[in-house]
């Protein structure tokens, strides 16, 4: 398989930056993989050097730049949503390779379209909706009336005490 030109331009962009190259090897080292593996290979390859010469990887540090290796680079390619079993539990995790490694996932199996779990909501969105919500309520609340006596007659006196009344 020929190697086309963009390939080794992108492959020269990859030298300026140690980071990428790191997280690019350990993809091209591991076969088709998710962050998390990744991050933990990259943790073992750091313990194996002296302790001054260390490196401290963070799951931050993999997300982007594996995107800047699929976007920007073009050298990963996304795999898909894949389940498999991580660490005792069961996950479900997009899988990447290296564009042109034919290796398997070995573990994980495809996520069919209609299982992919859906994304949590954004907090802003939370909050819009628990505002509907609020709204509503305050609809319902009916402030209490009782007698009480006002001068020499009893009449009625708001006492400014809510009780919320459901619709049946």
């Amino acid at each position: 398989m020929a190697v086309q030109e963009t390939s080794k331009i992108a492959l020269e962009k990859l030298k300026e930056s140690p980071v990428t190259q790191d997280i690019f090897k350990a993809i091209l080292d591991i076969g088709p993989t998710h962050n998390n593996r990744i991050l933990e290979y990259l943790i073992q390859k750091e313990k194996q050097k002296p302790r001054r010469e260390r490196r401290k990887w963070e799951i931050s540090y993999i997300t982007g730049r594996v995107h800047d290796l699929i976007h920007k680079h073009c050298l990963v390619r996304d795999i898909g949503p894949h389940r498999g079993i991580w660490h005792g539990k069961s996950k479900t995790y997009h899988i990447w390779a290296v564009v042109g490694d034919e290796r398997g996932t070995a573990g994980w199996r495809p996520v069919p379209k209609g299982d992919i779990p859906k994304p949590r909501k954004h907090p802003a969105k939370i909050r819009a909706g628990i505002e509907q919500v609020r709204e509503k309520v305050e609809k319902k609340i009916v402030n209490t009336m009782e007698y009480a006596p006002a001068g020499r007659r009893k009449t009625t006196v708001q006492t400014n005490q809510p009780l919320l009344f459901s619709k049946t």
